[in-house]
């Protein structure tokens, strides 16, 4: 998948897998609504499936709706699953052979159950997406899973 569209998106979506990479893959990115969180995703797993074409990957949704519609964006990578965090908590074995993990809408993962699911089955390589405003508690829960790296964030007027 090739970065293309709004010039000034692309750069920041590009600037997004820059500053994971920095971070040896494990961080959260927070973008706004529609920036394009899963098409960096996406990017990161093609990035992933070339450096390591032997290594499975995971993909973890907040529900089914979300799980399809990666699914869906994500039928021409062989080595990634697709899961929701319901699937996880039930059977925490499903990270036991991944080498990587995107939890797309991390913020949604920081319920006490949730988040020690994710918290005790750390793959070698994390990468948190949200949408969402973080509280400075959010933002220090998620530290020892995946730092927040970058936020753009609509300004207020």
């Amino acid at each position: 998948m090739e970065l293309k569209g709004n010039h000034s998106k692309t750069l920041r979506q590009q600037e997004g897998l820059f500053k994971l990479k920095a971070h040896n893959w494990i961080g959260t990115l927070n973008y706004i609504r529609r920036f394009g969180k899963t098409r960096v995703g996406i990017l990161a797993c093609e990035q992933f499936n070339f450096e390591h074409p032997k290594g499975r990957g995971l993909i973890v949704t907040p529900n089914s709706v979300i799980q399809l519609q990666w699914s869906n964006q994500t039928t021409h990578l062989e080595n990634v699953d697709v899961i929701t965090i319901n699937q996880l908590i039930n059977d925490p074995t499903l990270l036991f052979d991944k080498l990587f993990v995107i939890y797309d809408e991390i913020h949604q993962y920081l319920s006490e159950v949730r988040y020690n699911t994710i918290l005790i089955n750390k793959p070698r390589y994390r990468i948190g997406l949200t949408g969402s405003t973080l509280t400075i508690k959010d933002r220090l829960l998620l530290r020892p899973i995946a730092l927040l790296l970058i936020i753009y964030q609509k300004r207020r007027q």
